[in-house]
C-alpha cells in the first residue's frame, strides 16, 4: 500500500492472500478532530481490489495523516430459541500516516 495518493486520481488497492470472509469493510479516515472519512464500503464476494473514486477521496481533501481501515468479517448465524443471532468475527488492518496530495 502506497504511502501517498493523489486525490485527483481514482485509487485501486489490490487484495491478496485472504480467504473465508463474508464481508470486507473499508474506508480512509483522518486523525483530525472532528475525523473525516470516505464512504464506508461493504464488499461481499471475493473482491481482488479496493477501489476509491476521486470524488470520495476529495471528501477528505489534502491531508498528511490519513489511515486506511480494512476489516474482514466472517458471519456465523445461529438460531437459538427460534431467534436468529449472528456471532460475527472480524480481523482489522490499519495503515496510518498516508498522505493525500
Amino acid at each position: 500500500i502506497a504511502d501517498s495518493f493523489l486525490i485527483s486520481n481514482n485509487i485501486s488497492i489490490p487484495l491478496n492472500n485472504y480467504s473465508g470472509v463474508d464481508e470486507i469493510e473499508t474506508y480512509f479516515v483522518t486523525s483530525s478532530n472532528p475525523a473525516t472519512n470516505t464512504n464506508i464500503q461493504n464488499l461481499t464476494g471475493n473482491p481482488s481490489n479496493l477501489n476509491f473514486t476521486s470524488t470520495d477521496l476529495n471528501a477528505i481533501g489534502t491531508n498528511s495523516n490519513v489511515t486506511l481501515v480494512i476489516n474482514f468479517y466472517k458471519n456465523n448465524t445461529q438460531t437459538i430459541n427460534g431467534k436468529s443471532y449472528n456471532f460475527r468475527t472480524g480481523y482489522g488492518l490499519m495503515k496510518s500516516n498516508i498522505k493525500f496530495k
